[in-house]
């Protein structure tokens, strides 16, 4: 995936999250004026056949008006999105479903499009579940009167109405920046990489001569693949993610994925009472590789145990998601206040109960902490 770099995106995030908390009005000014995104080629939307508007005609959309700062998710008819936050400070894509279930949300009380979280929650009778390709994530917003309600925009603000401008005349080679979903490479080599597009295309560099083509999902980790010149194959992705198979025709291909970019980084809490006697260091280690470990650091006694493993994952926007064996499902919050040329300090709540074994004794522990450190791109 290409990626913008940390501070950059950071730089523009705090002067958007200083407004965030501001209610702002929507105005109709507050859409991208078409013709600066189109060249001025706007097509009035055909009314002979007076069909109703369905979702993925135009787009949905949130802006914070006075900065003109824009969020935006396109539906499309095969079941797949493109979402882009904060005028691209971060992407998602995926594919999504209209279900008929209830769920709790936060009205707009003020005419701002942002949810009232100091108000009573009320129900909706219908959800749009968005699974991203990115983050294997699921997340289920209410769907009300053509709207998008409660939202979360990526992590970067919450309870954010979209509301659906259908006249837009949305040309994705326009409005999407492309999004890497998967990439795989043969030997090692990053030259000999294949890659999938959030749009459904692919790049095989992994022969001998740069092939493209279309890819379909018929499972989890399971992609149809069909070559422009019209060979089939697959690419069936490990549990772990960090190997797959590649078949293309009656050729077979071994690929693997590469190391995480960016450096190591350690996240801790210097002092932690966990039910001993004594006060102790957590220190989570995270590798390069997405798997973290953490530690119980007793200096009395001079002693490093491991209690807890995991794998985790960075967004652009120095977001972490991390499971754990035993503390489960963990997210790690940025402080982009703290933001320098070198990274941003992120917080990460950590929660779980278990037995910690030393020198042949066991003691039975809870451990309810934040744990903080820098993260740097």
């Amino acid at each position: 995936m290409k990626k913008k770099s940390l501070l950059a995106v950071v730089l523009t995030l705090v002067l958007m999250m200083a407004v965030l908390p501001v209610g702002c009005g929507k105005t109709d000014d507050g859409t991208k004026e078409n013709d600066a995104k189109t060249g001025g080629a706007k097509d009035e939307k055909e009314d002979a056949t007076s069909d109703e508007v369905q979702m993925w005609d135009g787009y949905y959309y949130y802006i914070i008006a006075d900065m003109g700062i824009e969020s935006f998710i396109r539906f499309n008819e095969d079941g797949t999105y493109y979402a882009s936050y904060f005028d691209k400070a971060a992407t998602d894509a995926g594919t999504y479903e209209v279900l008929d279930e209830e769920l709790d949300y936060y009205p707009d009380t003020s005419g701002d499009d942002v949810g009232d979280t100091d108000g009573e929650m009320v129900k909706s009778s219908q959800v749009v579940a968005f699974t991203s390709y990115v983050m294997g994530e699921t997340q289920k917003v209410a769907y009300v009167d053509d709207a998008l309600l409660d939202m979360s925009l990526g992590g970067l603000g919450n309870h954010r109405n979209l509301r659906h401008k259908a006249d837009y005349q949305y040309v994705a080679e326009n409005e999407e920046m492309p999004i890497e979903i998967a990439a795989y490479f043969a030997g090692g080599s990053t030259g000999s990489a294949i890659t999938l597009g959030h749009n459904g295309s692919f790049m095989d560099a992994t022969g001998d001569e740069l092939l493209e083509g279309t890819w379909e999902q018929k499972g989890m980790g399971e992609y149809a693949l069909t070559y422009d010149e019209g060979t089939k194959g697959t690419l069936k992705i490990s549990d772990d993610k960090k190997t797959a198979e590649l078949t293309r025709g009656d050729e077979v291909v071994a690929v693997e994925a590469m190391g995480a970019e960016g450096s190591a980084f350690t996240l801790s809490n210097p002092s932690v009472e966990i039910g001993v006697p004594i006060t102790v260091e957590l220190r989570l280690d995270c590798a390069e590789d997405g798997t973290c470990e953490l530690f119980v650091v007793v200096s009395q006694i001079n002693a490093e145990i491991s209690v807890d493993k995991g794998t985790y994952m960075m967004s652009d926007v120095a977001k972490g998601s991390f499971q754990f064996e035993k503390a489960g499902a963990c997210e790690a919050v940025p402080d982009y206040e703290t933001a320098t040329d070198t990274g941003v300090d992120v917080n990460l709540a950590y929660k779980a109960d278990m037995t910690i074994e030393f020198n042949g004794q066991s003691a039975d522990i809870g451990v309810d902490t934040v744990l903080t450190g820098t993260y740097s791109k």
